[in-house]
């Protein structure tokens, strides 16, 4: 079962603007809610009753040791894999989602992996940048973000990339992604200094950000 974290929208969010969780299950090849919990009045005031809140709640999630949400930091991330869960965090709620994870955690657990191949994905992840590098001493990064869904799908693309467009002094930046991202685009409107161009082949876009140039 795969513990989800709704906002009154409907929409994956964290635990401070939490509204209803469902718990689902695959059955007869479908996911299907099996318990909704709703009527969350979170308890954030302090640290023992946000732990209070927090054992009091996951009480109701059953044998259920998996949970997504659009962020789980701070305490509730702490919490939760204290108590041996596998967190998640993803932009949007979808079926492929919870597919995603039921093959990787419920089908076939990592414990269930042949060993060969769990050292090669273990390789695979330790090489797998989850913030952009450099690629030379000109001040031009790069960042697979394709790359880090694959192995690193706990990394939000808001992790990977705010903190380095927010405090990095940079010439330009090529992300390679599966889809660009909503909040990236607004990210280029309110930021007139750069600009930004991409382009689409086989399926995968690479977008190119470049600061502009300023004339006397």
């Amino acid at each position: 079962m795969i513990v989800v974290l709704f906002d009154a929208n409907n929409d994956l969010t964290d635990f401070y603007n939490l509204s209803c969780i469902r718990i689902y299950e695959k059955k007869d090849g479908e996911f299907k809610v099996v318990n909704e919990i709703s009527n969350i009045l979170v308890d954030t005031s302090n640290i023992k009753e946000s732990r209070e809140f927090l054992t009091k709640l996951s009480k109701e999630f059953g044998v259920s040791k998996i949970i997504v949400g659009s962020q789980i930091t701070g305490i509730p991330y702490h919490f939760f894999a204290k108590e041996g869960f596998e967190i998640f965090e993803a932009e949007k709620f979808s079926d492929e989602l919870l597919a995603q994870i039921h093959e990787d955690y419920i089908a076939h657990p990592k414990s269930e992996l042949d060993s060969e191949e769990n050292e090669l994905e273990k390789e695979e992840i330790a090489k797998t940048p989850i913030a952009p590098v450099a690629i030379n001493e000109e001040g031009d990064y790069f960042l697979d973000f394709a790359r880090v869904q694959k192995y690193r799908p706990e990394i939000t693309s808001k992790k990977a990339l705010l903190p380095f467009l927010s405090n990095e002094l940079f010439q330009s930046l090529i992300i390679v992604c599966n889809h660009i991202m909503p909040w990236l685009e607004n990210y280029f409107v309110q930021n007139k200094n750069i600009e930004y161009s991409s382009k689409r082949e086989n399926g995968v876009y690479t977008i190119i950000i470049t600061h502009k140039v300023c004339s006397d």
